[in-house]
Formats: C-alpha cells, structure tokens, sequence
C-alpha cells in the first residue's frame, strides 16, 4: 500500500495538467519491428564472430542471464554472439578514451554528445557511416530511424553512430528524504530552488551533526544540481554543457552573439555562490572533490539525504526506502513552470568503433538489438516472467519496485529505448504521475541539429577545457575561499587560452546552420 504521501503528491502532480494528460498518455504504441520481416544476407555471416560492445554505467545484475538468452537468438540466426562490457561512471572519463587509443578489440560502443562523441569522432576513433553502408548492413534502422536524428551525428566525414530514436524529456530533479525533511520541521515539499537550499541548509544544521547524513553527498562535481539550477532560466544547452542559451519563443532560433560558454554567465556566478554556502555549511564533506560513491549512490545506501538526476533517482529512492522503516523519499520540481526540453537525439548513441574487425557484422547486430522487438524488449526489461510480466495493456517490472536484479541499475542503456512500445514502465504511481506532468511540458530544442566541428579550434578548445576541468569542480562543490575573485581568475585564463578565437568559429558555424533553417 502507497503512504499518504505518495498519493498526496501523485494529485499535486497532476491537477495542473490534467487537460494535457489525456492528450500526452493517448499516443499509441509504434507497431513492433519484426527481424522476420527484413532481409539482412547482405551480411556474411558464414564465419562466427563475437562482437563486444563498451557500455558506459554499471553493470546489470543479471546481464548474463539476458545476456544468454539475446545470445541464443544471434548465435541460431546470424553465428554471431554479443559480449557486453561495462566502463563503470566511477572509471569511464579515464578509461573510455584509452580503449579507443589503445588498439584493443572493441566493435560497438555507446557514445554521446556528453560522453565524447564530438571529441572522438574529431580523432577518427569511431566508423564513419553513409546512407548506402546503413540501407546495406542495416536494413531495419534505415527505414524506422527517424530522419532529422541523423543530423546530429553528422560529424567531419560521416554519420558517426546511430542516434536514440525517441524524443524524451531532458530533465533534472532532485530526489529528498521526505521523512527527514519532516523531522526538521520542513511540512511542504520543495517547489523551488530557494525551497531545496532552505532544506539542504536544514539538514545540514539539524541532521548531519546527529546521524553524520550529508545533504548531499557530493562527488568530483555538482553538474547535476548545475543542471537543475539553470532549469528555472529555461536555459537550454547546445552542444553538450559547454555553452547554454536562453529558450526565446516558439519557433524562433537565438543569436548567436547571446549563446555563451556556460561558466562565464551570470547564471553560474549565481549558482557557486549558492555552492559555496552549502560547503561552508557542511551540506558535504569537504574531501567531496576526491569523493568516488557518487551522490545517487550514497542516496541509496542512506548516508545522502538527497540526490539530483533524471527519472533513475526514482529506482534509489525506492532502494533506501527498503533500508529502514519510516524512511520516506519525494522527488521535487524546483521549476514547475518552466519548459521541459527533449533530450537531444544525440545524447545517447551507439558507435561503430573504427578500428573494428568486421564493422559490417558490428553493424548488423547494433540493427537487430536497436530494433527487433524480441531483442529490443531482452535489452530493455529482461527476461519475461522473471524481470517484467505482462499486465493491464502494459509491461511492468515483476517486483514492486524494479529492484529484481536487472533494471535496479544506473547505466548508460537510454539508446535501446528506439521506439515506443511501452516497455520499461514502472508500475509506480507517483513516477508515472511525474512523467505525465514533464510530458506536458515537452517542447523541442531548436538547436537540436547542430554540430559544431571542433577542427578549426581544436587546439584552442582544448586549453579551454582543460581550464573547465581546473576551476569546475571547486566552483560547483564551493571549495574556494572568494568566489568572485576564483571566477575572475579563471575568465583571465579563458581569454588567454583562445576563448574568443572559439567564440568567433562557433557563432560562424552556428550562423551558416541557422541560415539552412
């Protein structure tokens, strides 16, 4: 039985949009891609071959019990078996470009306008892709992939991956101890981003003294909470954090003169002021710039007392909930009135490795698990019977709160999610009361088929990275004596590392696009 509370914010959630719910929940499931139906001997398959693939997350309890039964399918079909690695969120930023550089065998592997697609297709770490490669070698994607996606994979030379298929919601939230929240005199849940500091200002002087729980158990960075605070601005990122832009009005493109790199706005100046008053008041440890359990995690094991991501916080609510009785989570809209974006095709994308042995038959297998509905629903929800079952018009997962041993997870699998057959639904009603409510406010990034080509700049780019990588993480975890004068120091360091010189190339690429519209 669901605690009042959980029913409480399920009709909060949904009174203001019930007129757009209706309209939101009536789109019906796309018709299921059959292998059967789709001719794929232009692959030679007459020798066996194991294709292994590089997945970016940790790893699914039960992945090689899926894991086998995708195999009896590729194995009697095409002599082909698929072996899944995982680089896990705590060693990928390390590992992911070595695996790439370092000549190992490696066929497919996830990428995405966050995890180095631009980077590494500008090295030539990935297969470049044409229409007649894709129409030869992957028949299934070439007529189901929606056609504007391919825009934003469109690197240099080629099409450098396939692209998610879905328009989902782009969205940051946090999850909160509700039960703590209360216990601290805190009677309504946080709707605003004064509402979050208020309660992780709380906990911070009445909790972690007595149970050692921090706020937030931060680590390396806080570009989740980053990402939440510049929500409220309806601020939209292009391409990847590096530079944001107000959203100006339906149909209409920003200039590009009013595109700024992320850490010179004054949306940031704002935001490590409010990081430095969390630090100085004990919302995380000060050793969080070394910290390795991450904040998701340390939400879930019950030593963080809020964590900040997309629609996955709900599985660690859920789990920490399971670790004493009367512990209680929410989640929390601290911009209920602002736009919802769609995540961007590119942000999740899976890649030919170009120094791949047979990109052909790496090919043939990203088509058959991106879209065969068999395949597809194994890599999304596992195994019937044992991890999802069939009920009321949709799939659900078998326990009550997903954690069965395979979708109780945090990895990178957004890409097999290509079409909308209701798979992966939680039967959880206060999750599905907020999806219903950020659907509702959906709406497309203009920008989202722009590519910026980093080789005029690339070695100007990358200086400035390398001061993002100095000054980022101190600044967002307020690990910093004098805010204004660090943000001075770093903006001295921007200019001479050739700022500018990328602004200059930026906005040209980005005007000659915006001239196609």
């Amino acid at each position: 039985m669901k605690k009042l509370v959980t029913l409480i914010l399920m009709l909060c959630l949904l009174l203001p949009v019930l007129g757009l719910a209706e309209a939101a929940t009536e789109q019906q499931p796309t018709p299921a891609v059959h292998r059967q139906d789709y001719d794929h001997s232009a692959v030679d398959t007459s020798d066996p071959y194991t294709v292994l693939m590089y997945l970016v997350g940790d790893r699914n309890q039960d992945m090689d019990i899926v894991l086998a039964e995708i195999n009896k399918i590729l194995q009697a079909e095409y002599n082909t078996t698929l072996d899944i690695q995982f680089l896990s969120w705590s060693d990928y930023q390390t590992l992911y470009p070595l695996i790439l550089a370092g000549g190992e065998k490696v066929d497919l592997i996830y990428t995405a306008s966050w995890c180095y697609l631009f980077s590494e297709a500008a090295k030539g770490s990935f297969y470049p892709m044409d229409m007649d490669f894709i129409q030869k070698n992957m028949p299934m994607t070439y007529a189901n992939q929606v056609p504007e996606s391919w825009g934003t994979v469109t690197i240099g030379d080629g099409i450098q991956g396939v692209p998610c298929n879905m328009m989902v919601a782009q969205y940051k939230f946090p999850g909160i101890r509700w039960d703590l929240a209360k216990k601290h005199g805190i009677t309504e849940v946080p709707d605003s981003w004064e509402d979050w500091m208020n309660y992780a200002l709380t906990i911070a002087e009445k909790e972690t003294p007595e149970s050692g729980i921090y706020a937030l158990s931060a680590a390396a960075d806080n570009i989740e909470v980053w990402r939440t605070y510049y929500e409220q601005f309806n601020a939209m990122p292009i391409y990847n954090d590096d530079f944001i832009v107000a959203y100006p009005e339906d149909g209409v493109l920003p200039e590009a003169e009013e595109i700024k790199y992320a850490m010179t706005t004054e949306w940031f100046r704002d935001f490590a002021h409010d990081m430095k008053k969390l630090a100085d008041a004990g919302a995380w440890s000060r050793s969080a710039l070394t910290n390795t359990i991450l904040n998701y995690q340390a939400f879930g094991n019950g030593t963080g007392a809020s964590t900040f991501w997309n629609g996955t916080i709900f599985s660690y609510m859920r789990q920490v909930e399971k670790t004493a009785e009367g512990i209680e989570c929410v989640p929390c809209d601290l911009s209920p009135n602002a736009l919802v974006f769609c995540e961007e095709y590119n942000n999740s994308v899976m890649a030919i490795a170009a120094n791949s042995e047979n990109p052909e038959r790496a090919a043939l297998v990203m088509d058959l698990i991106g879209y065969d509905y068999e395949l597809n629903t194994l890599g999304l929800m596992g195994v019937e019977g044992t991890h999802w079952t069939e009920a009321e018009g949709g799939r659900f997962y078998s326990a009550d709160d997903a954690s069965n041993g395979y979708q109780d997870n945090a990895n990178a699998m957004g890409w097999w999610m290509k079409k909308d057959y209701k798979l992966g639904t939680v039967n959880d009603m206060q999750q599905e009361a907020y999806n219903v409510n950020l659907r509702s406010r959906m709406t497309s990034n203009p920008c989202v088929t722009f590519v910026f080509d980093e080789t005029p700049v690339k070695p100007y780019l990358a200086a400035v990275n390398n001061i993002r990588t100095e000054y980022f993480g101190v600044l967002t975890l307020g690990l910093v004596d004098d805010v204004d004068a660090t943000l001075a120091e770093m903006n001295e360091k921007l200019e001479a590392s050739g700022l500018q010189k990328v602004y200059d190339e930026f906005y040209k690429q980005y005007n000659e696009w915006k001239a196609t519209r």
